[in-house]
């Protein structure tokens, strides 16, 4: 997708540090980033580099953890919401599709009801006018025969169509922002490529922005505006996606690029990277990704590395980028 600036961020997170509640250990480090209005922007990392707790937090679902920064949605400092200003917001103005479809929604009550309830909550809408809104947003996800759809339950659905009522449900509110965490997890490619491809239209069809949250760098690649690289609680590399994929600056993200199959020459071997997503609890000094690193040098090691400035638009956290231009 093509880069798109913007002035005025749907989402503005500023110096964000989470950390447990018992413990010193952060699990989210000074991370900073924004979505734009009507962008799709990628966050990006293994498993474990803190991509979820970030949605989470942003969503004000972090309850035993001790959250410090700035959450701006909208123009509305959300950060130090009470639970209840939060819960107002939440399924309205801000929503999210979690990993899991299945798990997500409520076994024992019909999936179209699950979505009236959002109406009925958010909008004020009689049980009549959320059934028939109901309908049509059963109908915009691409769901065959909507009114046997709305009395299904979670077990009579493929993971599919479970995860179509989740975006449904997601939707249903006209949010500003829509939090996707890792939307097509467990899918078979045709599928992940109908989720993707629905999402992107109806971010289009509703006005909203979209911060999609995967290990997937295919869809990355594909349907994002930009692209946020995490490792180990940081952001170590952002920037258009089209740089960030095409010219990495940053040794962790050429490796994670390194990873992707190449279909043009089937029998090359996949990249790897050596080692393991550190310990939060043992971080290295200096540069967290240093004893992974092949470009690392003695001075990785010596002091905290901050996040500069490219020629591209982007920034790096690295004092030898690949590029050479920090």
């Amino acid at each position: 997708m093509t880069y798109i600036e913007h002035h005025h961020p749907v989402l503005k997170v500023s110096d964000l540090n989470v950390k447990n509640q018992d413990s010193s250990v952060k699990i989210i480090d000074s991370l900073s980033l924004q979505v734009g209005k009507g962008e799709v922007v990628s966050l990006l990392g293994e498993s474990g580099s803190g991509k979820s707790m970030t949605s989470l937090t942003i969503m004000g679902l972090t309850q035993g953890m001790n959250v410090e920064g700035s959450i701006i949605l909208e123009n509305m400092e959300i950060s130090s919401f009470t639970e209840k200003s939060m819960s107002n917001i939440r399924g309205s103005r801000i929503a999210m599709i979690f990993q899991n479809p299945m798990s997500s929604l409520n076994p024992i009550k019909p999936v179209g009801k699950q979505i009236s309830e959002v109406l009925r909550r958010h909008r004020n809408m009689s049980s009549s006018e959320a059934y028939q809104q109901t309908l049509k947003l059963l109908e915009d996800v691409k769901l065959n025969n909507p009114r046997q759809c709305y009395q299904a339950y979670a077990h009579e659905l493929s993971g599919g169509m479970c995860q179509r009522v989740m975006i449904a449900m997601a939707i249903a509110c006209k949010p500003a922002l829509l939090i996707a965490d890792e939307p097509t997890t467990a899918l078979d490619m045709t599928v992940q490529k109908e989720i993707m491809t629905m999402l992107i239209s109806l971010s289009t069809q509703y006005g909203m922005s979209i911060l999609f949250i995967t290990h997937d760098l295919h869809l990355a690649q594909r349907y994002s505006h930009r692209t946020y690289i995490m490792y180990a609680g940081q952001i170590v590399e952002d920037g258009p996606t089209r740089t960030v994929f095409n010219h990495p600056a940053h040794p962790y993200t050429d490796a994670l690029i390194s990873c992707i199959p190449n279909n043009q020459t089937p029998r090359t071997r996949f990249g790897t990277i050596a080692g393991q997503v550190p310990d939060l609890q043992g971080l290295p000094p200096g540069c967290n990704f240093s004893p992974r690193c092949p470009s690392a040098r003695a001075n990785c090691s010596t002091h905290v590395i901050p996040l500069t400035e490219q020629e591209s638009g982007g920034q790096v956290r690295c004092i030898y980028p690949l590029t050479g231009q920090a």
